[in-house]
């Protein structure tokens, strides 16, 4: 359902997926001349599905002029996905991996004449990276990636038609946090995402 007017705009959306024979990834170990058997994650067809989910976003202008124009953004998703058995007992019943049950994102965004703001916050939930749901291996190949919340924020000017400066800080609280766990290169295990980190930009268009 959704429906938009000048100062307020909605979305949402309920859904269900049901998936057959599901490709999906668990962990197994194969032998390596050197290690003797390593850990490796197979992709392959492992069983029947299921997704339920409901996702919304809502836009609300809160300030409008001749020169200020100031909205806030909220989107978010809630959604429950699990392995419905197929004679795999393995995987009944446990989550689908890479999927989180919930996932918000909100920015405010303030333009005035030729300058924009904005301040960013998003935040995912915990989601596994294999289909048996493993919490923690030793490896750190595969388990769980924990929940994570990021502060952005911006600023750009525009001079003339010609020159924009602009800066952005990223990850502001500098919270710990990673999105990935790899088999191989720059891995095995877990991958850092960034710190705090700030970026400066001066673009110049060709008229």
């Amino acid at each position: 359902y959704r429906n938009n007017t000048n100062k307020l705009s909605w979305d949402i959306s309920v859904f269900m997926l049901n998936y057959s024979d599901k490709i999906g990834v668990y962990p197994t170990k194969i032998p390596d001349p050197l290690l003797i058997e390593r850990a490796v994650f197979l992709r392959t067809n492992i069983s029947d599905a299921r997704t339920y989910g409901l996702e919304g976003l809502i836009r609300r202008v809160l300030i409008q002029d001749y020169i200020n124009l100031i909205d806030f953004t909220v989107s978010t998703s809630i959604m429950s996905g699990k392995y419905i058995g197929n004679n795999n007992s393995v995987v009944e019943g446990k989550e689908i991996e890479n999927m989180p049950s919930f996932t918000f994102r909100s920015v405010l965004t303030w333009k005035h004449k030729k300058s924009r703001a904005s301040v960013q916050w998003n935040y995912v939930g915990s989601q596994f990276t294999d289909a048996t749901n493993a919490f923690i291996e030793p490896t750190g190949v595969y388990g769980e990636i924990p929940a994570y919340g990021i502060l952005d924020c911006s600023f750009n000017h525009k001079f003339n038609e010609q020159i924009t400066l602009g800066v952005k800080m990223n990850n502001v609280l500098d919270n710990m946090y990673f999105t990935r766990r790899a088999t191989g290169y720059p891995g095995p295990g877990i991958i850092p995402s960034d710190g705090r980190n700030i970026r400066f930009s001066l673009v110049f268009h060709n008229p």
